[in-house]
């Protein structure tokens, strides 16, 4: 099934199957921060982190948002989407796109578990 941007599609009820979680404990954030940039298109942007922060095994969350000329995070018209994060070790790879024609400042905040 094909889903373009802006399109809502319902999901068959097998498609919705329960998953098993693997691993499951209360756990405080080891680190929280952000990247600032700007960019266009379809991107994967490196993000490097202080040694021992972050490896192949770490659980990481990634949003995506556009900021302003003072960094001040807003809602713009712009649709941006984080497509994949991959941990390595003192690396997270962020796999984006941003749905715009121009170059725009967008903010990537992190959190590793």
């Amino acid at each position: 099934m094909t889903t373009t941007l802006g399109e809502y599609v319902q999901l068959e009820q097998e498609q919705l199957a329960p998953a098993t979680v693997g691993r499951v404990e209360a756990a405080p954030a080891q680190f929280i921060g952000f990247a600032d940039f700007t960019a266009q298109g379809k991107f994967i942007k490196p993000l490097t982190t202080p040694p021992g922060i972050v490896g192949p095994g770490s659980q990481v969350m990634v949003s995506i948002t556009e900021i302003d000329g003072s960094n001040t995070p807003f809602m713009g018209n712009a649709f941006m989407q984080v497509f994949n994060i991959v941990p390595q070790s003192n690396l997270i790879r962020v796999a984006c796109q941003l749905f715009w024609g121009d170059p725009l400042r967008v903010r990537l905040n992190v959190v590793i578990f």
